[in-house]
């Protein structure tokens, strides 16, 4: 099923940017974060649910927390860990709100981050904490655990570096993504989030050959990827842009749609509402859905 991202909209309501979505005829909405706490509803959510018969999916900070931080799951800070799980705890009960049975997260950062983002729109670094790739995979036993209801996934999504330093993000390199897919057979209900805009920034700086990763990544390990993300960048910044039928990211999933036709596959074009935002999303679609007729 394709959607589309609620960042797509820059209202900073959530019940504002689903309801801009939803008259431009969208139907399949992920909810994520850059939302107002203050203005958040999720009694408007149900009803804008029910009025236009939405399908929802929820992706790492949502719902919007009174006090900001950043999610982070290698975090070795007791009062971020606290913070992370139960923002994962509440996004899960969320989801089954909505009839989901999927919530995706980002993999973290070997330090804490700051609320405060810098001039690049990326958080600023604070002082670490001695946060480790044992926190990470510690945190991910305890969630898969503990925190996910039977029947429930939870997708952890591949990350770029960020600040100069190519471990400053977990998941960025086919090493520690490839590490944490091993880990992740241990778990059915632990998969992967696949991003291919991240992607694309990774391999621009870690120098690696992005076929040659998703080659590998199909073929070991197709199964275990839960969720998908498409947008456009140039390699040096994510900023998500529409990416068109004839772009590499659509005819990836069209080339591959076996592995792909079942998972939900996201839009995640950021702050890009147009009246022609629609029909960009309708030719994909389209393009998508010849393969399943």
């Amino acid at each position: 099923m394709l959607y589309i991202t609620s960042y797509c909209s820059t209202e900073k309501s959530i019940a504002g940017a689903v309801k801009q979505l939803a008259n431009l005829g969208f139907r399949n909405i992920e909810l994520t974060g850059g939302t107002s706490y203050s203005e958040y509803s999720e009694e408007k959510l149900h009803d804008l649910r029910d009025k236009f018969e939405l399908t929802y999916l929820i992706h790492n900070y949502f719902p919007p927390q009174k006090e900001n931080f950043v999610i982070n799951l290698a975090s070795g800070n007791i009062s971020t860990r606290s913070k992370t799980f139960n923002l994962i705890s509440r996004a899960v009960a969320l989801s089954k709100e909505f009839s989901q049975h999927l919530y995706s997260v980002h993999a973290g950062y070997v330090h804490d981050l700051s609320s405060a983002k810098g001039e690049d729109g990326l958080f600023l670094p604070a002082i670490s904490r001695g946060n480790t790739k044992k926190a990470f995979y510690d945190a991910l036993e305890h969630i898969a655990s503990s925190l996910l209801p039977k029947g429930f996934n939870l997708a952890i999504e591949n990350a770029f570096p960020a600040y100069g330093n190519g471990d400053f993000s977990m998941l960025s390199s086919p090493e520690n993504i490839f590490e944490f897919l091993q880990f992740a057979e241990y778990y059915s209900n632990v998969g992967f989030l696949l991003d291919l805009g991240h992607l694309n920034v990774a391999t621009y700086y870690q120098k690696f050959c992005k076929e040659t990763f998703l080659k590998k990544l199909l073929s070991e390990f197709g199964h275990k990827i839960f969720e998908l993300h498409l947008s456009r960048n140039n390699g040096i910044a994510d900023t998500h842009e529409i990416c068109p039928v004839e772009s590499f990211e659509v005819q990836f999933v069209n080339d591959n749609w076996e592995i792909f036709k079942d998972i939900p596959i996201v839009l995640e074009w950021h702050q890009c509402l147009s009246p022609f935002v629609y029909d960009d999303f309708k030719r994909i679609e389209f393009f998508l859905n010849k393969r399943s007729s």
